[in-house]
C-alpha cells in the first residue's frame, strides 16, 4: 500500500487560500450551496480540498446527494469517489493490523487504545471510510512500550523511525513511533505530547477510555474529551510546523460537537492540571475564526473569551519564510518562556527529525 505524500497543504496553491477556508466552513455550517456561488473556481477549491487535505472520503460520504456536487465537473467527482474507494481499502488493511495486534495483546493482558484513524471515522463521521487517513494508530502507556514494541515485533511489524544516542533518550522527545508491516502503516503512541513544559496524564485518559464497536470489534478509544485534547494538541504542532490539514479541523469540530456545553468548565481545569489549557484555548479560537463557526457553539466562545479576527487565524496557515509566523505564535501559547522554547526546539530537532522525517526512514 505504498502512497506517495500530497503537496503540501498552503504552497503554490492553485485557488485563492480564503476559498479553502470558506467551503470547509459552509461543509461545517451547511451552507454550502450558498458559498459555493462565490467562488472563482470552484472546482480548484473542491479539488484542493481533496488532494491536499484529505477532504475525499468525507465529501463522497457526507454531500453525494448535495445539490451542488451537481455543480462540479464530472472530472471533481470522480475524484472525490475515487478517494472513498481507496479509503475502503486502506481501512480494510488496517482492520486486519488491528487484528493481529489485538490476539497478541489479549494474549499478554497489553491494554491499548486506538486514536484516530478508523475509530474516529467510526464515532464521529458514521463509518470507517468515511474520513481520510493513510495508517493506523494506537496508544498504550508509556510504561507498557517496551512490550509493545517486542510484541510488534513478533508479528513482524518493522520500525520506520530511527533513534538518536538510544531508544531511551529519543522517547524523551518524541510522543510515537512509525512502523510497516505488510505495506501498512502504525503508528505507536505512548504520550499526547512531548512538548517543553506539557504534562499529559496518560494515565487519566485511559481510564477515562470507551468502548466502540468497530465493523464487528469492541475497541477502546479514548473519551470525546480527551480525543479532542489529542486533536487540539496535533493540530497546534501543525500550525508550528506550517503544516495544517484542514481535516484536522474538521476532526476537532466534530469532537466539538460531542461535548457538552456544560462539560468545557471540566475540560479547562484538567487542561490545566496537564499545562495545555492555553495550548488548547488558543488553538480552538483559531479553529472557531479561520473557519467561522463560532456562531453554532456560543457557550464555547463565551468560555474562550471571544475569537481572533478571520483573517488573523487564517493567516497562521500560510506559509511564511522558515514557518517563522507559526512558531511565533505557538511560542507565546507554550507554557514555557520563548528563550527555553527555542532551547528546546535547538535540542529536540535531531530526535524528532530523526523519528519522523521521510527521508530518514529505516529500511528493512
Amino acid at each position: 500500500m505504498a502512497r506517495r505524500r500530497p503537496p503540501h497543504p498552503w504552497r503554490h496553491l492553485p485557488c485563492a487560500a480564503d476559498d479553502l477556508f470558506d467551503f470547509t466552513g459552509g461543509l461545517l455550517r451547511g451552507d454550502v450551496d450558498a458559498i459555493i456561488g462565490t467562488l472563482a473556481f470552484p472546482a480548484s477549491v473542491v479539488d484542493t480540498l481533496v488532494a491536499r487535505h484529505r477532504l475525499g472520503p468525507l465529501l463522497s460520504t457526507r454531500a453525494v446527494d448535495a445539490a451542488w456536487m451537481g455543480k462540479l465537473p464530472p472530472a471533481t467527482n470522480d475524484r472525490i469517489h475515487a478517494t472513498h474507494e481507496r479509503q475502503k481499502l486502506v481501512a480494510d488493511r488496517c482492520l486486519v493490523l488491528l487484528d493481529a495486534i489485538d490476539v497478541e495483546c489479549r494474549t499478554d493482558a497489553l491494554p491499548f487504545l486506538i486514536v484516530k484513524g478508523p475509530a474516529m471515522a467510526r464515532r464521529c463521521y458514521g463509518g470507517i471510510a468515511a474520513r481520510g487517513y493513510w495508517d493506523l494508530d494506537i496508544m498504550v502507556a508509556e510504561g507498557d512500550l517496551a512490550r509493545m514494541e517486542t510484541l510488534l515485533g513478533r508479528i513482524g511489524a518493522f520500525r520506520l523511525s530511527r533513534t538518536v544516542l538510544g531508544r531511551n533518550l529519543s522517547t524523551r522527545f518524541n510522543h510515537a513511533f512509525d512502523y510497516e508491516r505488510d505495506g501498512v502503516k502504525l503508528d505507536l503512541h505512548w504520550s499526547m505530547s512531548r512538548l517543553p513544559g506539557v504534562r499529559c496524564d496518560g494515565a487519566a485518559a485511559f481510564s477515562r477510555a470507551e468502548s466502540l464497536e468497530l465493523a464487528g470489534r469492541a475497541v477502546r478509544i479514548l473519551s470525546p474529551a480527551d480525543e479532542l485534547h489529542f486533536v487540539l494538541i496535533s493540530a497546534f504542532a501543525d500550525i508550528q510546523r506550517g503544516s495544517l490539514r484542514l481535516q484536522t479541523f474538521i476532526d476537532a469540530w466534530e469532537l466539538i460537537q460531542r461535548i457538552h456545553p456544560s462539560e468545557w468548565a471540566a475540560f479547562f481545569a484538567a487542561r490545566t492540571r496537564e499545562r495545555t489549557e492555553r495550548i488548547c484555548r488558543e488553538t480552538l479560537r483559531v479553529i472557531l475564526a479561520s473557519l467561522r463557526v463560532g456562531d453554532a457553539v456560543p457557550e464555547l466562545v463565551a468560555v474562550l473569551g471571544g475569537c481572533p479576527p478571520t483573517v488573523e487565524a487564517r493567516r497562521l496557515m500560510l506559509p511564511s519564510p522558515a514557518g517563522i509566523r507559526g512558531k511565533r505564535w505557538a511560542a507565546r501559547v507554550l507554557p514555557v518562556s520563548i528563550p527555553r522554547y527555542a532551547a528546546w526546539w535547538c535540542v529536540s530537532l535531531p530526535f524528532r527529525v530523526a523519528a519522523s522525517h521521510p527521508s530518514w526512514r529505516r529500511r528493512r
